[in-house]
């Protein structure tokens, strides 16, 4: 057992080791925080990728729609990130178009949603008009709702087109709603990624 116990010439020494070896390799601390409530689910660089590209997606939609609206119009992500599907829902004004979509062949589910004024403006202007929204927003009639799907199925072929890197789909409108409360895709406490374009 006195073979166990350090010298007081031993410890010193062993604490000077220590302490030059603490001083040449002075390794940074890395700390992250991490919220155990509403974890991320992608790192930084995933979402800077995806940010990436969303903006290419954004590009081709803004010919597509241009040509197909005969319009000049530009398409731009406003914003990319993750929220709980409660919070994203809360969000939305009542009423919103939305679309539920099935991503087949994946299990998961996605929405399409707009504003209503840019979804009255679009009606107008595949009317023949200037593209001016209602300045009381309402529900769509059939024939609106018809009309809108035409620009809708447009955007979502672009969508499906940019992910196929990442993931092949096809992006099927199962239902809409107008009411964000109605939509019960996920659990509210769940993360969703959410595009957001203008």
């Amino acid at each position: 057992m006195a073979d166990e116990v350090l010298s007081s010439e031993e410890l010193e020494a062993l604490l000077a080791n220590v302490e030059e070896s603490g001083n040449a390799g002075k390794r940074e601390k890395r700390i992250h925080e991490y919220d155990f409530v509403r974890p991320n689910k992608l790192s930084g660089e995933q979402l800077r990728a995806l940010q990436r590209m969303h903006e290419s997606i954004a590009q081709v939609v803004t010919m597509v729609l241009s040509t197909y609206l005969r319009i000049n119009l530009e398409v731009n992500i406003v914003s990319l990130g993750e929220l709980t599907f409660e919070v994203f829902r809360n969000s939305l004004p009542n009423p919103t178009v939305i679309n539920v979509l099935s991503m087949q062949p994946m299990t998961e589910r996605a929405l399409a949603t707009m504003d209503m004024k840019l979804a009255f403006s679009l009606i107008d202007r595949m009317l023949g008009g200037p593209g001016k929204s209602l300045d009381r927003v309402r529900a769509l009639t059939t024939i609106e709702q018809s009309l809108l799907d035409n620009v809708v199925r447009r955007f979502l072929d672009q969508i499906a087109e940019g992910w196929k890197e990442l993931q092949v789909f096809t992006p099927v409108v199962e239902a809409r709603e107008m009411d964000p409360q109605f939509v019960q895709v996920i659990p509210s406490s769940e993360m969703v990624l959410v595009a957001t374009f203008s």
